[in-house]
């Protein structure tokens, strides 16, 4: 039996203020941009080398992880993809507790399907989750899965996913935008 959360029992068992982002910049910039927008007390930090993550980890990319971080992640909550084998594994153990994303996978509790690049290079796609659909549209195709974590993470610790979605999908979204002075 998969010990993953679902939307209809969204937030985690236990208050995760503070937030540990491994993996992607963008999506620490998005999840503190969500959390200020919908007035959350998350403390959103991104994970570095020699860091010990400190509540909700998130995992923005498929992929395999230091030994290190298999060792506390078995304790703790996590938001990971079901596109590798440490996300199935994790989402499947009754270790711990999971809030699980992907591209086109079903089991996930958030799913991207509908991929297509528009005739700027911009990806548009919509998440499911089992009770609500969103539609993003991302600067950067590779932000996808950076993208389906952050989506994740605020739909598992209450935030609408239209909400997470429009913080996404602004323009210029994962960096500041700069003015140019003309002389």
């Amino acid at each position: 039996m998969m010990r993953s959360a679902t939307i209809s029992d969204s937030k985690p068992r236990t208050p995760a203020p503070a937030i540990t982002v491994a993996g992607s910049a963008h999506a620490a910039q998005w999840l503190s941009r969500i959390a200020q927008q919908n007035r959350r007390p998350w403390q959103v930090r991104q994970l570095r080398d020699g860091d010990v993550p400190q509540g909700l980890l998130v995992l923005t990319q498929p992929g395999d992880f230091p030994e290190s971080l298999r060792h506390w992640i078995a304790a703790h909550q996590v938001v990971v993809s079901m596109d590798c084998p440490l996300g199935r594994s994790l989402a499947l153990s009754n270790r711990v507790q999971t809030f699980t994303f992907s591209e086109g996978r079903d089991a996930a509790d958030l799913t991207a399907k509908d991929l297509r690049l528009t005739d700027t290079g911009r990806l548009r796609f919509v998440a499911y989750t089992r009770s609500s659909l969103t539609r993003v549209l991302l600067d950067d195709p590779d932000d996808l899965y950076p993208a389906l974590a952050t989506l994740a993470c605020a739909a598992w610790l209450g935030v609408p996913p239209e909400a997470a979605g429009e913080v996404i999908s602004a323009p210029g979204a994962f960096c500041p935008r700069r003015e140019v002075k003309m002389a």
